[in-house]
């Protein structure tokens, strides 16, 4: 073989090794709380809304893929942003984003599985989780967040607790509404 065609193969190989862990992290991921599906910046907006996000507020996002909820509060409402998730590639594409819209000093991506970190003091809290996710997390919320943290759910909602406010499949809930 030419030396041309082991430099091609070398780089071949090198570009699937990279590929084959991209897509190995997001399947070992989503077995954690949910495959990464991005939410809408539009979708991210309401979800603050609702929620009464301020600027100089925190936010924090778990599971927070690739960063739309934290750029957007970060962004467009003023507020700082913290987010936990597990997958690498996310937490660089998060960095890189937040540093594209300029916002890297009120946007951090910390490694982390959901289940296990101690949650910040924060206002408000984002979920996109699956069901069993959002279940097993509801018990930690109602230790370690505030009586007046909002914690907004899109999609699947938190069990056994009542919301004060909802718009389509978005709902908001408070630690001192809990039965």
């Amino acid at each position: 073989m030419s030396s041309t065609t082991i430099t091609l193969l070398i780089i071949l190989s090198t570009i699937l090794t990279i590929v084959g862990a991209v897509i190995a992290s997001f399947g070992v991921t989503s077995l954690w709380g949910a495959p990464f599906v991005g939410t809408p910046a539009k979708i991210v907006r309401r979800m603050i809304k609702l929620a009464d996000g301020k600027p100089g507020e925190v936010i924090l996002d778990l599971g927070s893929g690739s960063g739309a909820i934290l750029i957007v509060a970060a962004k467009e409402f003023g507020m700082k942003a913290v987010g936990y998730e597990i997958n690498p590639f996310l937490r660089v594409i998060t960095r890189v984003k937040a540093r594209w819209h300029g916002v890297e000093e009120r946007v951090e991506v910390r490694a982390g599985n959901l289940f296990h970190v101690d949650l910040p003091k924060v206002d408000v809290v984002t979920l996109f989780l699956l069901e069993p996710a959002v279940v097993r997390l509801r018990s930690r919320l109602i230790e370690q967040i505030s009586d007046q943290t909002r914690v907004v759910a899109r999609d699947f909602h938190l069990p056994n607790w009542p919301h004060y406010k909802e718009d389509g499949w978005l709902r908001v809930y408070r630690k001192s509404d809990v039965i």
